[in-house]
């Protein structure tokens, strides 16, 4: 559709003339899909297919589903449907059939679909409540009551977190690893983060729960952390320790390197005996994920002329570092993640329960709802 406008005998029309025929008349019984740019005229074509269904199909506007994404779009919808019934109504030039469907078109405004996406999902929801595990009467929490719930659910989260002992392997190992569960400075990603996320996608949790979650045991500690194994970086560490018996000349720059600057640390560490404090260590090493260095220096003929081999240890050593970092970090985002879930399923249960729903509840229920009862979806495909 568009604005542009050709002239045929002094007459001007929309050059997309039969488009717009199609949409509010000739295409009724068809599935169209319109696009167009703001000011082009949807919201008209849109208001005058519901009155042609209403007046000239006899259709009840009640029947009718007009659906849109925000609720300033559907109270002007809602507006200008009734301002056009009022207006045949009203007129003396119309036959009496259309005034008579106009007047009783304005009379079922009121309980007429023209509402946003979740208005609608609400509506269904309300009319089959029980169908749907709800309470009588169902209300709906605004952005900002959505959000001082979750903050409220959080803070309580957390508090059980710290009071149950047998969490506190995961806590301690999250703390050595910097998983933070809040933010401690901006841009640093948390499990809070994860929370706001998981909040409004809760229906797409089942993959990391094992089946359906209650409050009682929404914290049941998830699987015991597997225990750090230091055999690769012990190997990779020791490997690294034997190149200077393959270097012929000790005052070589990398040689002099590695034992200023690279031996000292990994002695150091070698000699952390407990598994997750040296696992604390390795995290906390400066470089990121080079934390080893090799330097600049290093002559090839020092090294009986494979200095990027001698270089290529500390390189391995580097990325056994790494892999074993990002391994131990994985477990406990896993273990923690679980348990976020599960406290944020067992919210939503509970907010199904009370009847106080957020908008992803809306249309996480109205979609369960007819997925799954099929006296909701005859009664809804008779209706609309």
């Amino acid at each position: 559709m568009g604005a542009v406008v050709s002239r045929s005998n002094d007459t001007r029309q929309p050059v997309d003339r039969p488009v717009r025929d199609l949409i509010t008349r000739d295409g009724l019984d068809r599935t169209l899909f319109v696009e167009a740019g703001a000011g082009s005229g949807k919201t008209t074509q849109l208001v005058e297919r519901i009155v042609e269904l209403v007046v000239g199909r006899g259709l009840r506007l009640a029947s009718i589903a007009a659906i849109t994404f925000t609720e300033a779009a559907a109270a002007e919808l809602q507006a200008r449907v009734r301002a056009t019934f009022e207006a045949k109504r009203d007129d003396p030039a119309l036959d009496p059939e259309t005034r008579a469907r106009s007047a009783e078109a304005i009379a079922d405004a009121d309980l007429a679909a023209i509402t946003t996406v979740h208005g609608f999902a609400n509506r269904l929801l309300g009319e089959f409540s029980v169908a749907a595990g709800l309470p009588p009467r169902v209300r709906v929490l605004d952005d900002v009551s959505s959000q001082l719930a979750h903050e409220a659910r959080w803070s309580d989260f957390v508090d059980h977190l710290y009071d149950d002992e047998r969490l506190a392997p995961i806590l301690t190992r999250a703390a050595m690893l910097d998983i933070a569960l809040e933010p401690t400075y901006p841009g640093h990603p948390t499990m809070k983060d994860v929370a706001r996320h998981f909040d409004q996608n809760w229906d797409r949790l089942d993959s990391l729960l094992d089946g359906p979650v209650d409050d009682a045991d929404r914290l049941d500690p998830a699987a015991p952390l597997p225990p750090v194994d230091m055999a690769a970086f012990d190997a990779a560490a020791a490997a690294a320790l034997e190149l200077p018996e393959r270097c012929a000349d000790p005052a070589d720059l990398f040689a002099v390197h590695l034992e200023e600057q690279v031996f000292p640390v990994l002695r150091a560490l070698l000699a952390v005996a407990d598994p997750d404090r040296r696992l604390a260590a390795l995290a906390s090493l400066p470089g990121g994920a080079r934390p080893f260095r090799t330097g600049r220096g290093g002559r090839a003929a020092a090294w009986g002329g494979d200095v990027k081999g001698a270089k290529g240890v500390i390189d391995a050593l580097n990325e056994v570092v790494a892999d074993l970092v990002a391994s131990a970090s994985s477990d406990v985002i896993l273990a923690l993640t679980t348990l976020v879930a599960a406290d944020v399923v067992a919210a939503a249960d509970a907010r199904r329960v009370d009847g106080g729903l957020e908008f992803h509840d809306l249309l996480v229920l109205a979609r369960r709802l007819l997925r799954t009862n099929p006296a909701a979806r005859a009664a809804l495909n008779e209706r609309y």
